[in-house]
Order: structure tokens, then sequence, then C-alpha cells
């Protein structure tokens, strides 16, 4: 069973996307930085990194990192650098926040590692983007990011291009442009120097293990002890990855189906059966879809508020939230799936939006882009064709539907990933995460093939970690002794 502490790091966690090496220098370490006290307990610096790492003597900005120093400085093995993905959610503020929570999950960890966060380079308090305000935000959960009403492509395509516009004139065509994960792993190596570390230790979760398999591609000789939970493994094509995510989200959503359909006290059609209870849960869709579902009585609830909520309880793995969701919106009341929603989305009490989402959105448009001269027309008509493949594909698609006609795009191309002269790692995989395919895990093993373990969680959830005793118990062994190959190869459901 997960724990209170387990829950609380899911939500604090679940926030619902050798070029550049320095030669010496950057090996031993000289560009130390100076660490101050901060937040009472934690220490803080920046990372001075150039925008652009081929022209090291231009702009630079400034990365913001945090580090909770080991509980047992005696037995200290070194400093675990963590990301929790996003791509490019903020991590400073929230190691403060939910330090405590954190600290009782990985007590062990915690005791022998300083633990250490940053936030990526566009995000937080790492050169923020300032491209929209608020009510854009308001605007783009009101549209229908699913694209499945014929209305919604031009609707997206004018505030696709209201943040691109607004992005440029506040940060410019270089920065935009520096966004991707081979320069977060440049800088991620400065954070390692500033550290004063060899190697990197370094736990990556979701879009964090293709950031920590890209470190490994650029770096394998400053690979420490790594864990990636919840693989990304991106394909050169768009859509063979909302494919590829669709699918696990179909696998997730069935596995919720067979459970709530085989127990009577599923408050969704609980005991009638798996079928009835798809069957129910596609009319939801659809009523949303044609806003006949009230929020406090008044406004609708969206297609694009309804799939991010189903997606949130998906990546939790709360079945039982997601059905009382779902039977009150069934009976007209959306106000439970708003809610979610506005979580997933990083709203906060106030009405405003977490300060990474539109950092988010741009680094997930310039890290999977869509062919040139691709219109959003172009891509529901090809959503339109998956539905047949993978019923959750227009609700797969809303992390890159604004990545359409993004006009900023990297400067080089995306390395293959590949470090067969890293450290093994150990690698873990969800069978029925609906983000993150399993599949994803074994590819990445192989890509790197550096003899990395992976670990199958036949569960469910975002981050196998966090809903595992038998997982978290195995990756902190690793993280203690990264020599040892972990004792087994699949966790079951605690």
């Amino acid at each position: 069973m997960a724990t209170r502490s387990t829950s609380a790091l899911v939500a604090m966690l679940a926030f619902a996307f050798a070029a550049g090496c320095d030669g010496d220098e950057a090996a031993s370490g000289a560009r130390r930085t100076e660490w101050k006290p901060c937040h009472d307990t934690f220490e803080c610096t920046t990372v001075n990194v150039p925008v652009d790492y081929s022209a090291p003597g231009g702009p630079t900005i400034p990365i913001a990192v945090i580090r909770a120093p080991a509980r047992d400085p005696e037995a200290r093995l070194g400093a675990l650098v963590v990301n929790p993905g996003g791509p490019g959610a903020p991590m400073v503020d929230r190691l403060v926040d939910e330090y405590g929570m954190l600290r009782l999950a990985f007590a062990r960890v915690f005791e022998r590692y300083d633990v250490v966060a940053f936030d990526w380079r566009g995000v937080g308090r790492s050169a923020p983007l300032a491209c929209v305000d608020d009510a854009f935000f308001d605007e783009l959960r009101a549209a229908d990011l699913t694209l499945e009403t014929p209305l919604a492509a031009p609707r997206l395509e004018q505030l696709a291009r209201t943040l691109a516009e607004g992005c440029r004139a506040s940060a410019g065509d270089a920065m935009l442009e520096s966004l991707h994960t081979e320069n977060a792993a440049r800088d991620l190596d400065r954070i390692r120097e500033a550290l004063g570390e060899s190697k990197l230790d370094y736990l990556g979760l979701s879009h964090g293990t293709w950031l920590g398999a890209t470190y490994a591609t650029l770096f394998p000789d400053r690979v420490g002890a790594f864990v990636l939970d919840a693989p990304v493994f991106l394909p050169a094509d768009n859509l063979a990855r909302i494919e590829s995510r669709a699918k696990a989200h179909d696998a997730a959503l069935d596995r919720f189906f067979t459970t709530c359909g085989a127990d009577p006290s599923c408050a969704f059609h609980g005991g009638e059966g798996g079928a009835a209870v798809a069957q129910a849960f596609d009319a939801v869709l659809a009523r949303a879809s044609r806003g006949e579902i009230l929020v406090d009585g008044s406004r609708s609830l969206s297609s694009t508020d309804a799939a991010l909520a189903i997606t949130a309880e998906l990546r939790a793995d709360e079945p039982s939230s997601l059905a009382a969701g779902l039977a009150k919106a069934e009976a007209g009341d959306g106000s439970a799936l708003h809610a979610r929603a506005d979580a997933a989305a990083g709203k906060r009490a106030d009405g405003s939006y977490d300060d990474g989402v539109q950092g988010q959105i741009a680094i997930g448009a310039l890290e999977l882009p869509f062919a040139p001269g691709t219109k959003m027309a172009d891509l529901r008509s090809s959503l339109d064709a998956l539905r047949a493949r993978a019923r959750s594909a227009n609700s797969a698609s809303i992390p890159w539907a604004l990545a359409v006609g993004w006009p900023f795009h990297r400067r080089e191309p995306a390395p293959a990933i590949s470090a067969p002269s890293a450290a093994p790692m150990l690698v873990v995989a969800a069978t029925y995460d609906p983000l993150t395919p399993h599949e994803d895990g074994v590819r990445l093993v192989g890509a790197l093939a550096n003899g990395s373990h992976l670990l199958t969680y036949e569960g469910g959830g975002h981050v196998a970690l966090l809903h595992s005793d038998c997982v978290r118990g195995i990756v902190t062994d690793y993280f203690l002794d990264p020599s040892t190959p972990p004792r087994r190869a699949v966790c079951a459901p605690d």
C-alpha cells in the first residue's frame, strides 16, 4: 500500500513534457561556485552557462541550484541531483516545500547524499520565460486541445501564434532555440562542477530519464550512480511518440475499466463489467465535448480539462478518485474533474499558473517538433486515423498540440542515445504507466548499450518508485551500493 508520505511525493512530482565538453577545465571542476545558506537549512547558488554552447563567449544565463546537505556528513557518499521531468518542471522551490516528505520516503538515501535540484533553463528561477499572462492559459484550457471538434484547429493555431510571438518578444530566438535537452545536459555538467564532484549521481524521472540518457551520451566518463524511472525514449517522428503514449494510456485505462467493472463498490458502474464501464466512460467524454457537463452550475467542463483530469488520476494511480469524478460528471457535475485539471495544469488557488508552465510548453515544442509545414488540421486528420488503433490518441496529443507551427528550432540535430562506456544504470519501467510505456524502458536500455539493469514494476501510475515499496527499496539499495546488481528484476504491486 502507498504510505502517506508516498502520496505527498506523488502530488509533488506528478506536476499535468561530447558536444559542449570544455576539455580539462570541465573535467577538473575549475568553475566551482560559491554556495550560500538559504531557506534555513539549504544552500543555494547560481551557475552561469552560455545561451549557446557553440559560442561560449556570448550571452549567459543563470541556472538556479539548491542542495540539502547529507543528514550524516561523516557517511556522505556524494551529491544526488534529482530531476522530475516535465520536460522542464521547476524543482528548486519544490525541494524546499516538500523536503520533509521526500526525506521520509528516502530516509537512507538522504542520510548519505546531498540532495540537489535545479531549474531547467527557461523556467522557475533560471531565466524564466514570460510569454503570456494567466488569462492565456484559461483560454487554452477552454479550447479543445484534444482536436476532436472541427473548430478546434483554427482556434489552436491562433493560440499557438500568440504564445510564440509572446515568447519571441520576451526571450528572443537564440534563447528559445537553446531550450533542448542537450543544452540541459551541458548545464547539468556545469552543476556537477559547481558541486565539486568528478562524477554525477542522478535520479531522473519521466523526461528526466531522457536528460540522464543524453548526459550519459555526451559525458559517459562522468556517469556515477544513475536511476532512470518512467523512462522516455523519443522517436524521430512526433506522431510515433503520440501513438506510443496513447497506447500506454489505453493500457492504463483498460486496467481501470476491468478493475472497476469487477468491483461492486466502484463508484462508476462498479460490478457491471469492464465493457459497461468503458461504454459509460466514452459517453462522459462525448458529453464533455458537447459542453453538456457543467462546473459550479455555470461554465462547461472542456474536453481539454476532462482529458487532463483523467490522465492525472491515472498517473497518480488513484482509481477510486477517478471513478468518483466520472460518476459526478455523468450526473452533470464536472467540478471534481475540473479541480483535478486545475492541479494538473499548474493553476494555483489565486487563479495564477505555475511559473514553469509556459517554459515547459516551449521546451516540449522544441524537443519533439512536427515536420515543417504541418498544420493543425493535418494533426487533427492524423489523430482521427490513429484513433482506430488507440482510443486515447486525442488526449495523448495534448502536450504537443502547440508544437504545430512552432517557429523555433534547435540549431543542431539531437544525438543518438548511446553510452557503451558509461557505468551501468538502473532503469525502472512500469507495465501500466499511462505516460511512458514499458517498451520505452526496454528501448532505452538497449540504446545505452552499457549493461544497464531493467527493473519492471507490474503495476500502474507514473514513476514506479512513487507507487511501490519494492521499487523504492531496490532504488535505495542501488544508490547506497551501485556496484551490486539489483536483487530482483520484477516488483509486483505492494
